[in-house]
């Protein structure tokens, strides 16, 4: 414990008086319901426990997982609507890099290279759906058009991610 009106942080950011006097919170000093569910060595010197540390873990795991599946359904809905293609004659210019590189840059190689297999899958699938490109490719072989569909935007979403890693270390130095 400390002195009186020694100030001691309870939760990380967070400073009471020990004066006998109202605190913060509106609790008087003692121990009470929210200092009682305090561990021990959170309560001496402000430190984080393991299951704190474990809690935020996982929380930045379902913000993480939570944004990769709205790039997943982004590319879903672009992929089969007219939003993610410009139609220029028998030419179609896709706009679906574009989550795939957001994807690579907030999330990192390994997300990048996700979202770009789902491109793939996605695109492999429209050669069978009324792309005319698709169609010749597919009538002269359906696993090199499956490779040539998938490898490049698995590779376009991991460079993307890596060369973004690599710009912002050189950035920092």
């Amino acid at each position: 414990q400390t002195g009186q009106g020694d100030p001691i942080e309870r939760y990380p950011g967070e400073i009471h008086q020990h004066d006998g006097k109202d605190h913060a919170d509106g609790d008087a000093h003692g121990d009470n319901a929210r200092g009682a569910d305090i561990p021990q060595e959170q309560q001496q010197g402000g430190k984080l426990n393991m299951s704190t540390v474990r809690k935020n873990s996982n929380h930045k795991r379902v913000i993480n997982l939570t944004i990769t599946a709205v790039l997943t359904a982004i590319i879903a809905v672009m992929a089969f609507t007219p939003i993610g293609f410009l139609r220029i004659g028998p030419l179609e210019l896709t706009l679906i890099m574009i989550p795939v590189i957001i994807g690579a840059v907030t999330q990192g190689a390994v997300t990048g290279a996700f979202l770009g297999a789902v491109f793939g899958i996605v695109s492999f699938i429209q050669c069978f759906t009324g792309s005319a490109l698709g169609a010749i490719l597919v009538s002269e072989s359906i696993a090199k058009t499956f490779v040539v569909c998938f490898v490049p935007r698995v590779l376009a979403g991991l460079i993307c991610g890596l060369i973004y890693k690599v710009c912002s270390k050189r950035d920092s130095k």
